[in-house]
């Protein structure tokens, strides 16, 4: 397995700049949980930002993988769109 800091290494052997404020990371299923809950990733140092959910390749992923956040995302979405053809 992958840590941080050989992804880190790879990086810098291959020319490659990781953007620190662009980058975050989803811890999927964690059993227990009190291991998830103070986890801290960090790349040179700088911790990363740990989210519930993420936007890749256009599709939203949860640490649940479920459907439901881009569900909602498109739903609202079609809110916004329905409405401007109502209202014209």
């Amino acid at each position: 397995m992958f840590s941080v800091r050989q992804l880190s290494n790879w990086f810098a052997a291959n020319r490659l700049i990781v953007s620190i404020d662009k980058t975050c990371y989803t811890i999927f299923k964690c059993i227990p949980d009190e291991i998830c809950i103070n986890h801290v990733v960090k790349l040179r140092g700088q911790p990363i930002l740990k989210v519930d959910k993420s936007k890749y390749l256009g599709v939203i992923i949860d640490n649940e993988l479920t459907w439901k956040a881009r569900i909602d995302y498109m739903y609202y979405k079609l809110l916004k769109f329905i409405g401007i053809i109502f209202i014209n």
